[in-house]
């Protein structure tokens, strides 16, 4: 199943912006495979969002969600099996040297 919303650009540009106006927290872009809850449970497909490794919290702003709870709760609730983690600066030269919002490393969704 491929990505069809907007998590990649959203989170994207929330670490990016981040990084340009000097934000003081320690953010790390995550791309993982999670599993779907809802009406696509159990359904594995590819998922970003912004981590804050100081206050422990994953940022989700994906179609129009402002969540923003502990990481270790939404990973759990996510059943993430695997992720890539990126630094401001790696997202912002992956989404360069790429020229997209990603997955890069992470696009198959097999478990």
């Amino acid at each position: 199943m491929k990505a069809t919303g907007d998590c990649f650009e959203v989170a994207g540009k929330l670490i990016t912006n981040s990084l340009m106006f000097g934000a003081k927290e320690n953010l790390v872009l995550v791309h993982a495979v999670i599993v779907g809850q809802g009406p696509i449970h159990g359904v594995h497909h590819v998922h970003a969002w912004v981590e804050n490794l100081d206050s422990s919290t994953a940022i989700d702003k994906s179609n129009g969600k402002d969540l923003e709870v502990d990481s270790g709760l939404f990973r759990a609730m996510a059943k993430v099996q695997r992720e890539k983690t990126y630094t401001q600066e790696e997202a912002r030269r992956m989404i360069l040297e790429h020229e997209t919002w990603g997955p890069w490393e992470i696009d198959d969704v097999e478990p």
